[in-house]
Formats: C-alpha cells, sequence, structure tokens
C-alpha cells in the first residue's frame, strides 16, 4: 500500500511540474510567448492558464497577439498556443480568406489593442481550400461559392495559375 501511495504521489508531483508556467513568461515578447504554450499543447501538457471568471474580471486592454486563423474548429488558437482568455486577439475566417471586415478587425487590433505581432495561421487540408482546388469551374450553390471566386481573384493566384500555364509543355502536332 506504501508503494502505491508513493508512487500517486510521484506522479502528482511530476504532473504539477508539467502543468506550470515559466515564472518569467509574463516577461516574454508575444511571439516567444506563444511558442511557449505551442510547446506545452504539442507535448500534450497544456496548462489553459487565465480561464477564470476572476481573470475576466481583471482584464485591461494591454499589447498581445492577435492571431488570423481558419474558421475549421480543428485549429483554435487559444489551444494550438495554449493561451488564455485576453491573452490573444483572434480573428478567424474560413480559409484564411482575409476581407475588408477581417481587414478591419486586424487593423483594430494594431491600432487600439496595440498589437505588435500579427500571426497568420494556417493548417493542412482547410476545407474552404480544397473546395477551391476541386472546383475545376464548377459553380457551388451556397456561399462556399463567394470564398471559391475570392480566392480566384488573389494576385497569388493568378500568378500561380500563369507560371502552371508557362511551365506546362506544349505538344506539337
Amino acid at each position: 500500500m506504501k508503494k502505491i501511495l508513493f508512487l500517486i504521489f510521484i506522479v502528482s508531483i511530476y504532473s504539477c511540474k508539467q502543468g506550470t508556467t515559466d515564472k518569467n513568461e509574463k516577461d516574454l515578447l508575444p511571439l516567444e510567448k506563444l511558442k511557449a504554450g505551442n510547446k506545452r499543447f504539442t507535448s500534450g501538457f497544456p496548462i489553459h492558464p487565465d480561464e477564470t471568471l476572476k481573470r475576466i474580471r481583471e482584464l485591461k486592454r494591454a499589447e498581445l497577439p492577435a492571431i488570423v486563423s481558419c474558421s475549421d474548429s480543428r485549429v483554435p488558437p487559444e489551444l494550438i498556443f495554449d493561451q488564455g482568455l485576453g491573452d490573444i486577439f483572434t480573428i478567424r475566417t474560413a480559409g484564411n480568406v482575409i476581407g475588408d471586415y477581417e481587414l478591419r478587425s486586424i487593423e483594430y487590433a494594431v491600432e487600439h489593442l496595440h498589437c505588435k505581432l500579427v500571426v497568420v495561421l494556417g493548417h493542412e487540408k482547410c476545407g474552404a481550400i480544397e473546395a477551391f482546388i476541386n472546383s475545376d469551374n464548377k459553380r457551388h450553390y451556397d456561399h462556399i461559392q463567394k470564398i471559391v471566386e475570392y480566392i480566384k481573384r488573389e494576385d497569388e493566384e493568378k500568378k500561380f495559375r500563369q507560371f502552371e500555364n508557362q511551365s506546362r509543355p506544349s505538344c506539337a502536332s
């Protein structure tokens, strides 16, 4: 019985140690803080900081990073970077498509919240991007069509299509 209690004690101490933040984390630069949180998340030991009602009441406008990310539920920035309430300003949009409202949100974060860092978080197997890639000029009869059209109008996409067409060998008959 003493061995079991001792084992439980050791495991609980180890678990507590894994869940603590670096004492100087509040002094880290925004990007360093995001990297530290992502390291905790990917190692399987997130601490989920600042998720209390007390934290909400303490919040004041402060310098924090802005994260632009896809709306996909598999990539929530607060979890990916192991951040709590008030730690990041999040702008989410399908396919990371940035229109007027998203751009205004970024401007708000920079001008009014004094964000010094804006991170655009992409991910694999994005449904919005796959809808664009797989559209083969077929029309979607819902709002996804607007996303597909928006991506087609992007300068980068136009340049990519031009490059792709120029790099294909021509067939002489």
